[in-house]
């Protein structure tokens, strides 16, 4: 579940890291394009909820019930004041406020509170999507840095196809093995060899 969810929420992140302005321009129009850090760390933060969304489930079914609604409280808390104290400096300070105070919930979730119901190693599931996501991040850095002009449409877009083709395969072939062994286990016919 960490492995997949990381696959897919990471290829956004790649996205408005290695072509932010891009995102932004092509997306939301050039009078947003300020908003840039703010989509990036908003889109960081969606996807290390999505890679981690897995501790809310372990506590539920280990009818561990009180946890979560004490996590979401903290969360909430922290949020407020992160918002209250980031609206000074603008949408940016905004996502800062709500960005900070979210990862460090979670990682108390899933650094204290999971350990105590389930043992989950985030490194060997992570390492495919972390290649793929870092690949697809050269593809769009590359061209800029070589002095290509992706501001028309055209160009970025194609570049962004070329980016998500690099994430998706890459991903494929890191993980043939193991997406061979999920396909066998869903067959039809076929039992579970665990």
């Amino acid at each position: 579940m960490t492995k997949f969810s990381a696959a897919v929420a990471l290829l956004p992140v790649a996205l408005v890291v290695g072509a932010g302005i891009g995102v932004t321009m092509h997306l939301l129009g050039p009078d947003y394009l300020s908003a840039t850090p703010a989509l990036i760390l908003f889109t960081g933060l969606a996807a290390f909820r999505m890679t981690t969304v897995h501790w809310y489930a372990a506590y539920l079914a280990k009818g561990k019930t009180g946890v979560p609604p004490l996590l979401t409280g903290l969360n909430a808390i922290g949020v407020t004041l992160g918002t209250l104290i980031g609206i000074r400096w603008g949408l940016t300070g905004v996502a800062i406020g709500v960005t900070v105070p979210s990862v460090l919930v979670i990682l108390l979730a899933i650094n204290v509170f999971l350990r105590r119901v389930l043992t989950v190693e985030y490194w060997p599931a992570l390492r495919a999507p972390l290649a793929a996501a870092a690949a697809s991040t050269i593809v769009l850095c590359a061209p800029q840095l070589l002095g290509a002009d992706i501001s028309l449409p055209g160009p970025f877009w194609a570049l962004v196809a070329i980016a998500t083709a690099t994430h998706v395969v890459l991903g494929l072939v890191i993980d043939r093995r193991e997406l061979r062994q999920l396909v066998g286990r869903l067959r039809p016919g076929e039992s579970d060899p665990r």
